[in-house]
């Protein structure tokens, strides 16, 4: 997810750039290398394959930072960075957790139909 400037990621596919205000899922593959413009900000999520169900195996997807899910990941994001240090083992695992639904319903423009409405 980049806030500002940009960055380049190049592999054996060709190269892609995340410019400011969008973000990037691909698999975590080898790079045959990169190049991030000065001033560059961006935030990397790492999340399991059964996390992205099935955006886990295909082609990269990219989109907006100004959808709403996007908003509330960055967010949500920076407020467990920030409290990271001081939490306890169960609090990380809640804070992971709790993590990840913002990532399924930016990817899926949905949430998890398992878990309770509001």
């Amino acid at each position: 997810m980049v806030q500002s400037g940009s960055w380049t990621l190049a592999q054996q596919s060709g190269e892609t750039t995340i410019s400011a205000g969008q973000f990037l899922l691909r698999r975590s593959l080898p790079l045959r290398g990169f190049e991030v413009t000065a001033g560059t900000s961006a935030q990397v999520v790492g999340c399991a394959a059964d996390v992205l169900g099935p955006h886990a195996k295909g082609p990269e997807l990219s989109g907006s930072l100004t959808q709403p899910e996007a908003h509330l990941l960055l967010t949500q994001a920076a407020l467990v960075g920030d409290m990271a240090e001081t939490l306890s083992r169960t609090g990380t695992q809640a804070a992971r957790n709790a993590l990840l639904e913002p990532v399924r319903g930016l990817l899926n423009q949905s949430t998890d139909s398992g878990e309770p409405s509001p």
